[in-house]
């Protein structure tokens, strides 16, 4: 109950704190993260792969949320007996879908895991909706919902696509410069 309360709290935060920019590697941002999890990491046995990564205006706090809840569900949604690999890198081109490739990088985050039906990927981000129940997966459905809290707060888009038993893919925009 306290890490529900915890989570809730943290997830009000976001919404109701001032956000401050500054210039900030992803790269750095990314290390230290990965220095945080290293027991989670090194329990699992799992695999980082990093991209290039740029320099760009966040704010380097929420971002490093995004990446540590992004991961922790990559981790965690692994599949038995098979290493978690992940990679994580940028579309150093930006979105060539939209049109927008000078003002927004996207950013992957890409795991081999379970995966999910592409059925329920709007769902993923709503909060307290879960696609597998606690006695599979622990976990109090907030996480992608303050990522996605997050990423729109820094004026981007987050979005998802997987595949039952064959991983999934998180994308995230963020601007390249502030307005």
């Amino acid at each position: 109950m306290q890490e529900l309360i915890k989570d809730i709290l943290s997830f009000s935060k976001v919404s109701a704190a001032p956000v401050t920019f500054a210039t900030t590697g992803l790269a750095l941002l990314l290390q230290e993260v990965m220095e945080d999890m290293q027991h989670i990491l090194e329990e699992k046995n799992a695999r980082i792969v990093i991209g290039y990564l740029p320099s760009l205006p966040v704010n380097a706090g929420l971002i490093k949320t995004v990446l540590f809840n992004l991961i922790s569900n990559a981790v965690k949604y692994s599949k038995k007996d098979t290493q978690p690999v992940i990679e994580i890198y940028s579309d150093p081109g930006g979105s060539a879908v939209t049109g927008l490739r000078e003002k927004y990088c996207r950013i992957y985050v890409k795991d081999n895991g379970i995966g999910f039906d592409q059925a329920y990927a709007e769902r993923i981000f709503e909060m307290f909706q879960r696609l597998h129940s606690q006695q599979e997966f622990p976990g109090n459905g907030i996480g992608l919902a303050t990522v996605q809290r997050i990423i729109h707060r820094h004026g981007g888009k987050v979005w998802a696509e997987g595949l039952v038993g064959q991983g999934a893919t998180f994308y995230f925009t963020l601007g390249r410069a502030r307005s």
